[in-house]
């Protein structure tokens, strides 16, 4: 972990730091392209697909007052190379999210079946019914609800996460530099956050 925290999106953990949850701030609108330069938050979110928009939702639920930011390098609806199935547990965080809505418009998939080359055949049926759902769909979805959750958003490409000679850590990214308190990656296994941490 760098100073202040670069938390993975597979974990709920961070490094020692200013605590999101004690610092009050107004709420964040989105910024576009040269708008920002240096500005304090108390989270910044690397990307904003589901880990991401999730980690957002979450945060402004436990720590309402803290300000919180996403950044997002592309431009939704995107669609993502996927098998688009959601399980019943990921069905249930969604509804811990505030998100039953999400899955509007699908029908539910409550029986399995899988078959091998072979001609062999098992089918089952789950504890509770799961979706599938285009990615280009879904992530927009999530995107959205995270978007109107009051965080700040900034359609920019990070280009460095590093530690600053306060042992906190700066954001770079193509339309400023932000330093949060504490930094989430959500980005994926080849961003630029993912190489900084290691």
């Amino acid at each position: 972990l760098l100073p202040n925290g670069v938390a993975g999106c597979h974990g709920h953990r961070v490094a020692a730091g200013r605590s999101a949850t004690r610092r009050r701030h107004a709420p964040m609108a989105t910024c576009q392209a040269g708008t920002m330069n240096a500005l304090d938050y108390d989270v910044v979110i690397i990307g904003a697909g589901p880990a991401g928009a999730a980690a957002a939702l979450t945060a402004r639920r436990v720590a309402p007052g803290a300000r919180v930011a996403v950044i997002e390098r592309a431009a939704f609806p995107r669609d993502k190379t996927c098998g688009d199935a959601l399980s019943p547990d990921a069905v249930a965080e969604l509804a811990k999210l505030g998100l039953s809505e999400a899955v509007d418009g699908f029908e539910p998939v409550d029986r399995l079946r899988l078959r091998a080359p072979s001609g062999g055949e098992v089918a089952d049926a789950p504890p509770a019914a799961g979706y599938v759902i285009p990615r280009v769909t879904f992530d927009a979805r999530l995107a959205a609800a995270a978007r109107a959750s009051d965080v700040g958003w900034h359609d920019a490409t990070v280009r460095a996460v590093r530690p600053t000679a306060t042992n906190g850590v700066a954001v770079d990214t193509a339309i400023g530099k932000l330093t949060p308190g504490f930094v989430i990656r959500a980005a994926g296994a080849n961003s630029v956050a993912r190489r900084a941490r290691e």
